[in-house]
Formats: C-alpha cells, structure tokens, sequence
C-alpha cells in the first residue's frame, strides 16, 4: 500500500491545474491561470507552461527539477510581464537567477541585459518600485559623519538610482509576490561596499534583485570618526511592491 501511494504522489505532479488570481488551486471554472506539468524527456525534472486561462495565452515556460518545494533550473522565458507587456529570459542555477538576463519589449528588441551572480553571497537594499525609502529601517553604527549615499542626506538621489535601476523578477511579477528584503553590508573607508548579508527576504527572486542593485551602487561617501574615514556597518532595506 505504501508503495502504490508513492506512485500515485509521483504521477499526481504531471497533468493539467488551476489557480486563481492570488495561485491558489482551484476548478477550472474558477480559474485565472492554468499550469500544464509533463515529466522532462531525459527522466530529470519537469518542464512546466504556465497560461493566463481566460485567453490561453503562454505566460512563462521553463524547467524544475522539483515541484515540492519548486527547485528552477535551466532556462526560463516570460511573456507579456507587467504592464509594458515585457519578455525575459534567462537562466536558473538550483533555484536562483544566475548569469544574464536579457529584457525585450513585446515585439522581443532588447531592452537591457541583467546579470545575476548566484555565487555570490547576498547583498539587498530597501525601497521600492515607486522610489521611496523605508528610513524606519535603516541601521547604522555610531560615527560622528554617517556614511552617505552621494554624500546626500536626503536620500533623494539613492531613490533616484533605485527607480531608475530596479527590475521587478519577472517570476516574482507572474505570482504577484511583493515585499521587504532586507540587507546587511559595510561602507569601507574609501565608500566601497563589502561584506553583504541578506538579513531576510519574502522570495528569493527578490532578494537576487536587491544583490543586483547594491552590487551596481557607486561608491559612498564613507563615515567617519575625528575627522577621519571608518568603516561603517548598515542596514539597509528595499519595497518590492507591483503596480496597482
């Protein structure tokens, strides 16, 4: 008995599903996104299509090496992201975005490349898609000069640099995840950014977001302590919140 149930959890995440809005299971007559799940050809995962059910068109396709929990690998591509209707495509390494990313309007000319370097120990920021900055969460050890993003107190131009470069993950976009990822790293003396840490994250998506945006910053305006540069600890968080 025990071995014909295991077959049965095993053939159970192959076929046809239904989600609502919010990628909860549902019937079909209730749903809003269809999943169609087939075993991978080399026997090693399952390659998964996603459908926005009203219209059946293809929202996102790609490969998993499990679904329970969901393990990405391989290539991904999305389709119509958002409301300028993007397309993306790229690569997952053990279920974190990895390498380039290419971003391409809806008639597929690029847009822009994105690189993310799974290898590389976290490193986020907080903010969000409409530029503004969660100060509340904002940490810093005691200098007499705090370190400074521009050398600007009012944080107007990190807001500036955020909305200008962030990219809402698109698979984040497609199950409307949103959130707070919260960073940890260090101002050196000369205003370079070192020893990141991820503090916490709703989604591993966005916390890759947030290490691709601290790790493009410029440099700082160190603290300093007596008139001279020291190296300063932070926290520092990002809002990742679609638009409505």
């Amino acid at each position: 008995m025990l071995f014909l149930f295991l077959l049965g959890s095993v053939y159970a995440q192959e076929g046809t599903f239904f989600y609502t809005a919010k990628w909860k299971e549902c019937t079909e007559h209730q749903s809003f996104y269809k999943r169609v799940i087939t075993k991978s050809s080399g026997g090693q995962g399952f390659d998964v299509k996603d459908y926005f059910r009203p219209r059946n068109f293809l929202l996102m396709e790609g490969h998993y090496s499990s679904l329970h929990p969901e393990i990405e690998e391989g290539t991904f591509h999305f389709y119509k992201v958002g409301p300028s209707e993007r397309n993306f495509v790229g690569n997952y390494k053990a279920g974190r975005m990895s390498g380039t990313w290419k971003m391409m309007n809806k008639n597929n000319k690029l847009l822009k490349e994105l690189h993310y370097d799974v290898d590389t120990v976290a490193k986020e920021v907080h903010m969000d898609t409409t530029g503004q900055l969660d100060k509340s969460d904002t940490t810093k050890h005691m200098t007499e000069q705090q370190p400074l993003f521009a050398n600007d107190p009012t944080y107007q131009k990190m807001m500036t640099f955020i909305k200008a470069y962030i990219e809402y993950p698109p698979m984040a976009a497609h199950k409307s995840i949103e959130g707070k990822v919260v960073t940890g790293f260090t101002v050196e003396k000369d205003g370079s950014l070192s020893s990141f840490s991820m503090l916490s994250s709703p989604d591993k998506d966005l916390a890759s977001e947030a290490l691709r945006l601290v790790s493009i910053m410029p440099k700082w305006e160190p603290g300093k302590v007596n008139g001279q540069p020291v190296r300063v600890k932070m926290t520092l968080p990002i809002r990742f919140q679609l638009a409505r």
